[in-house]
C-alpha cells in the first residue's frame, strides 16, 4: 500500500510539472514567438533547470505540441446527437459556449505558434492529423447522429463538419485582430453559442 501511494504521489508530482512548465512554455511562446523562444528561456519562466524541463519534454518541438494540445485538445467535444430538435439546439448551443470558454484563454498563443507550424509541413501535418481532425471527426459523429434521428434535413456531413470548425476559428482570427465585436462575442459566450445554433441549426432542421 505504501509504495502504490508513493507512486501515484509520484506520478501527480510528475502530472503537475509537466502541466506548470507548458503554462511557462505558453507564455513564453505567446511573448517571443516560437523561433525566438529557447528551452533555456522557458526553464527560467518555469523556475527549473533545463535538465528538469527535458525530463518531461524532448525539445522546443515538442513543447509546442503540447501547448497546442492544450488549446485545441481542449476546446473539443461532443456537439449533440439524440433527443428533440429542441434539444438539439440547446446542445449544440452549449457545445459552442463550452468550446469557446476553454479555448478563448488561449487562442493569443494558438496564433503566436501558427506561423511556426505552417512554416514546416512536417509539423503542420502533424497538428493536423494528432489535434484538429480527431475534433472535425467528432462534429462529423454529431451531424451524422442527428440526421440520423431526424434532427437534421441531410447534408454533406465533411463539408458542414468542417464549416462548423471554420466559423469558430474564423471568430477567434477576427477577435485576435482586434475587431471588438468578435471580442465581445468571444468574451460573452452564450451569444456565440445562441446566433450559431439559431443561424445554422434552424436553417438544418428536418
Amino acid at each position: 500500500m505504501a509504495d502504490s501511494d508513493a507512486g501515484n504521489t509520484r506520478r501527480k508530482y510528475a502530472s503537475a510539472q509537466r502541466e506548470h512548465i507548458l503554462d511557462s512554455a505558453a507564455t513564453v511562446f505567446t511573448e517571443r514567438g516560437f523561433e525566438r523562444a529557447t528551452t533555456k528561456l522557458i526553464a527560467a519562466e518555469a523556475g527549473l533547470s533545463e535538465g528538469a524541463l527535458y525530463h518531461h519534454f524532448s525539445g522546443k518541438r515538442d513543447l509546442l505540441i503540447g501547448v497546442l494540445q492544450r488549446v485545441i485538445g481542449g476546446a473539443q467535444g461532443e456537439g449533440g446527437g439524440g433527443g428533440g430538435a429542441a434539444d438539439m439546439h440547446e446542445r449544440y448551443r452549449r457545445a459552442i459556449n463550452n468550446r469557446v470558454r476553454l479555448a478563448h484563454p488561449q487562442m493569443t498563443t494558438f496564433f503566436a505558434l501558427l506561423s511556426a507550424v505552417l512554416a514546416d509541413d512536417k509539423l503542420a501535418e502533424q497538428v493536423r492529423t494528432d489535434l484538429l481532425e480527431p475534433g472535425i471527426e467528432r462534429a462529423e459523429r454529431s451531424l451524422q447522429a442527428s440526421i440520423a434521428n431526424g434532427m437534421m434535413r441531410s447534408v454533406d456531413v465533411p463539408a458542414a463538419a468542417r464549416l462548423v470548425y471554420a466559423i469558430f476559428m474564423g471568430i477567434e482570427l477576427l477577435a485576435q485582430m482586434g475587431d471588438e465585436e468578435s471580442r465581445r462575442l468571444v468574451e460573452e459566450g452564450d451569444r456565440l453559442g445562441q446566433t450559431f445554433a439559431t443561424l445554422v441549426l434552424d436553417g438544418l432542421k428536418a
